[in-house]
């Protein structure tokens, strides 16, 4: 287990993500590698990410903070799991929250939303996302919990 106040402390260089993000997920405390995809209001590239092998990384979301629909609901939760991804971080929404509350995997975004996305293709992955005050790249690493979101360009010890 890790505690970002003590990771954020000894490492001097690792951002906080400045934006207040709820839990989702039933695991509380998760960390890894990032993978990023960009999502205006479509889910289709987390839909293709999260059928990949996590290889136990996260996947960062830059919904845009939009509340229009929900990037993230329990069908594709799921599938991370089965895929071995440990977290998802979503600037937006996600759906059925009563059933991620029971999965095993760390979720964490700004809000719900009933309503699911479309799926037209839009966006990109592995980009660099930029909000809540920093920049977040694929391959650097991300360390979330109750407190909030640490960000390094390398992986912390704890």
């Amino acid at each position: 287990m890790f505690s970002t106040p003590d990771l954020s402390d000894k490492n001097d260089d690792a951002r906080v993500i400045e934006v207040s993000f709820n839990h989702y997920g039933n695991v509380k405390s998760f960390c890894g590698q990032i993978e990023t995809a960009v999502c205006p209001d479509d889910n289709s590239y987390v839909k293709e990410i999260l059928e990949e092998d996590g290889k136990n990384r996260l996947l960062f979301v830059d919904g845009f903070m939009s509340m229009k629909c929900a990037l993230l609901g329990d069908m594709l939760a799921a599938k991370a799991i089965d895929n071995n991804w440990s977290g998802i971080v979503i600037n937006g929404c996600v759906r059925d929250v009563e059933v991620l509350s029971s999965l095993s995997i760390g979720i964490m975004a700004i809000a719900s939303s009933p309503k699911r996305s479309e799926k037209k293709g839009q966006g990109s992955r592995s980009e660099t996302l930029n909000f809540g005050n920093t920049s977040i790249n694929r391959n650097d690493w991300a360390y979330c919990d109750q407190n909030g979101i640490l960000i390094s360009t390398k992986e912390l010890k704890f």
